[in-house]
């Protein structure tokens, strides 16, 4: 072979040589990338990687996370008592013209409550509180009080009422003591025990025992349950008690509902007065500025008490008073 031939072949052969080398390092490139590529998951797309943890993310279709996080944050669901028409006072009372919920509590002032409040939305008959044979029972009865209630709204727009910072969600509280002793007057004492039959022994035979104070606890104590001597920590879910911005007390009527209706800007045209017999008083005017008022109210609880059932109805309502937002202080009669 001459010397040209020679120099062909060793150039021929180099250059093989260098598309074989070429070729291993290519290949050997995608290798090495191909490790790094999950596989597909069975949406067909690729799942994400985590490049911290190298762990891997399910797919997740666009805006999952957000719809994800509104639903955490949601705070009204369905099913929810205060979001329900399990009763006259389950729901609160939205005004929206004021921008105020107000969640009533049967025995704490709720007839004068309901009252003011159709009078802010502007029904002429305000005052009327139906008699104990009139069906319609205004102000309590929802389906004919006119007021409008939580439960009437949408998911969406009860969830912006009860989170919203532009309103005013409030509840007033009474010592769980003298509601517990009302609630026995007005519905076990009064009206031959009617409501008390009603609600607890049909047959009527736990009325006659019912119609005396221990007799009623009894009664209570054993599972008879109304919301008006329920326990007002039982008022609404837990979840709800922080959003509350307003706690009033019924011993503390007066002063407490001006400073509310001043705060949502209806004192003046509601509140101040209109109210007591003649209509030249402030609403809860009448009877809680009233000294003998107040000092009846302390007889008839005396009159009933022992020391022995005070224990234990303050013993019954616990949760009343442990509850914080609550701030219902025990105050012993003996």
């Amino acid at each position: 072979m001459d010397t040209s031939m020679r120099s062909k072949f060793k150039v021929v052969k180099a250059v093989f040589l260098l598309v074989v080398v070429t070729g291993l390092f290519l290949n050997l490139l995608q290798v090495s990338k191909l490790k790094d590529v999950p596989s597909p998951n069975q949406s067909g797309r690729r799942a994400q990687i985590d490049p911290v943890s190298r762990s891997t993310i399910k797919y997740k279709p666009k805006g999952f996370a957000k719809r994800s996080m509104k639903h955490a944050n949601v705070l009204v669901k369905a099913g929810d008592f205060v979001y329900s028409e399990a009763g006259w006072d389950s729901s609160p009372i939205v005004i929206e013209s004021h921008k105020l919920v107000f969640f009533t509590v049967p025995k704490a002032g709720c007839t004068v409550w309901k009252q003011l409040f159709r009078r802010m939305m502007g029904f002429q008959d305000w005052k009327t509180q139906s008699s104990q044979d009139d069906s319609r029972q205004i102000p309590h009865n929802p389906k004919h009080n006119g007021l409008r209630y939580l439960h009437q709204y949408s998911l969406r727009e009860a969830n912006e009422i009860m989170t919203s910072p532009k309103y005013t969600r409030a509840i007033f509280v009474r010592d769980p003591k003298e509601r517990f002793l009302s609630a026995f007057l007005d519905k076990a004492l009064s009206n031959d025990g009617s409501h008390v039959q009603a609600k607890c022994c049909p047959g009527g035979d736990c009325v006659k025992e019912a119609q005396k104070f221990p007799g009623f606890i009894k009664l209570v104590l054993n599972g008879c349950s109304n919301p008006h001597w329920d326990s007002q920590s039982r008022r609404m879910e837990p979840k709800y008690w922080r959003h509350l911005d307003f706690v009033g007390h019924i011993d503390n009527a007066a002063a407490d509902a001006k400073k509310l209706l001043q705060q949502i800007g209806a004192w003046d045209d509601f509140g101040k007065s209109g109210w007591g017999a003649n209509g030249d008083k402030a609403v809860f005017e009448s009877k809680a500025t009233d000294v003998s008022h107040a000092t009846w109210s302390k007889y008839k609880m005396w009159k009933h008490y022992t020391p022995e059932l005070e224990t234990i109805v303050e013993n019954f309502f616990a949760a009343d008073y442990t509850t914080p937002v609550l701030n219902l202080t025990r105050s012993r009669l003996y």
